[in-house]
């Protein structure tokens, strides 16, 4: 296949160059209808795609003496977490939700916020702020950001 001329050359080039020009223009009307016409609905699909890893421990078995007395038994420990990724982002939410935890817990609201802050470099990590904390459960759940762990959970 040669070529018969320059003419030819400049007009396959042509060719080539509205080619991919209109095949930018596809992407970049696709990219403005799903990010700007679609960004809601995707925006709700990916929050309600997230999932959390929860560790779970085996329970250990009982501690018997020679007469098959218990000496140890197993006790569930709950402890309370608090994941900053999922504290509201205005800051005044977010003191309100620190404060309304602080209360529930009986703590300090700055030691939460020291905790906080320790733990700024792995904000999807969940910060332990009570152990054994079976009995304020129900206090705990319609808080923003906090849940109980399961026993041993972390």
């Amino acid at each position: 296949m040669r070529l018969r001329g320059p003419e030819e050359f400049y007009r396959r080039l042509r060719f080539v160059a509205v080619l991919m020009a209109a095949l930018v223009a596809l992407l970049v009307l696709r990219l403005v209808w799903m990010q700007g016409i679609q960004g809601a609905e995707y925006r709700k699909l990916a929050e309600n795609n997230a999932t959390r890893t929860v560790p779970l421990r085996a329970p250990r078995g009982l501690i018997l003496d020679r007469h098959l007395r218990v000496l140890v038994d197993n006790a569930p420990a709950r402890s309370v977490g608090l994941i900053p990724a999922e504290l509201p982002r205005e800051p005044r939410a977010r003191e309100e939700a620190v404060s309304r935890l602080a209360a529930v817990l009986e703590m300090d609201p700055e030691e939460i916020r020291g905790r906080l802050a320790r733990q700024a470099t792995r904000p999807f990590a969940a910060v332990r702020l009570a152990s054994n904390a079976d009995n304020k459960k129900d206090l705990v759940v319609n808080l923003s950001g906090a849940g109980i762990n399961p026993p041993d959970g972390g």
